[in-house]
C-alpha cells in the first residue's frame, strides 16, 4: 500500500513540475526577445531623430563683402584690380585704384545691384598709367606661359624660340628648316588663354647661318 501511495506521489510532483515549468522554459524567453527588439528599434529611431535635425539645422554661410569682391572678379574689366569694400550700416564705401572713370562707375553699379539699400560711397582712384603696368604684367604672364609649352615639346625646346608678348599678341623670333615646326610652335601659343594672335614673321627658314 505503501509503494502504492509514493509511486502515485511521484507521478503527482512530475505533473506539477511540468505545469510550472513549462510556460518558462518554453514560452517564457520569447517576449524577452521581442521586448530586446523593440528596444533596439527605438533605439535606432532616436538616433535617427537626433541626427535629422543636426542637417536640416545646417546654414549657408556668406556675407555682402564676399559676394561684392566676387561680382568684381567676375567682370573681365574689373578682374586685374583689387578693390576693397567697407559696409557700415547705412552706406558701403569702395576704395582701390583702377585705370579709367568708366571702371570706377562700374564698380558702383555692379554694388547697387546688389546691395540697394545702402548708399555707395566710392572712394575708388583713377590711375591711367595702371593701364600700362597691369597689361605688361598680363604680357608678361602670357609670355611665361607660352615657353612653358615649348618646353613641354623635344622639337620646340631644340629649336629655342625667343618669345615676346605685348597686349595679348605673341612674336615669335629664330630660325628652323621646316616650317611645320613654326606651325607647331604657333598653334601651341595659340592655346594658352589670352593669346589673340601669333605672329610668325621673324622665324627664318633655314640653318642658323644662312
Amino acid at each position: 500500500m505503501k509503494f502504492f501511495i509514493t509511486i502515485i506521489g511521484i507521478i503527482a510532483v512530475f505533473h506539477l513540475n511540468q505545469k510550472f515549468t513549462w510556460p518558462f522554459s518554453v514560452s517564457g524567453p520569447a517576449p524577452v526577445v521581442h521586448i530586446h527588439k523593440t528596444q533596439a528599434q527605438l533605439s535606432s529611431k532616436m538616433e535617427t531623430d537626433t541626427n535629422a535635425p543636426a542637417s536640416e539645422s545646417a546654414k549657408i554661410v556668406q556675407s555682402p563683402n564676399l559676394t561684392l569682391k566676387l561680382a568684381f572678379m567676375a567682370d573681365t574689366r574689373l578682374f586685374p584690380y583689387d578693390i576693397e569694400c567697407h559696409i557700415q550700416e547705412k552706406t558701403i564705401e569702395l576704395k582701390g585704384v583702377v585705370s579709367r572713370e568708366e571702371e570706377k562707375a562700374l564698380a558702383s553699379l555692379i554694388t547697387a545691384n546688389l546691395i540697394s539699400e545702402k548708399d555707395i560711397i566710392n572712394n575708388i582712384e583713377v590711375q591711367p598709367a595702371l593701364s600700362a603696368k597691369i597689361q605688361g604684367t598680363s604680357d608678361s604672364r602670357l609670355t611665361d606661359l607660352v615657353k612653358q609649352r615649348f618646353a613641354n615639346s623635344q622639337t620646340l625646346r631644340e629649336t629655342n624660340f625667343e618669345v615676346v608678348t605685348l597686349r595679348g599678341v605673341v612674336s615669335l623670333k629664330g630660325h628652323t628648316r621646316f616650317q611645320v615646326i613654326v606651325l607647331e610652335a604657333a598653334q601651341a601659343a595659340r592655346e594658352v588663354p589670352g593669346v589673340i594672335a601669333v605672329n610668325t614673321q621673324n622665324v627664318r627658314l633655314g640653318a642658323e647661318h644662312e
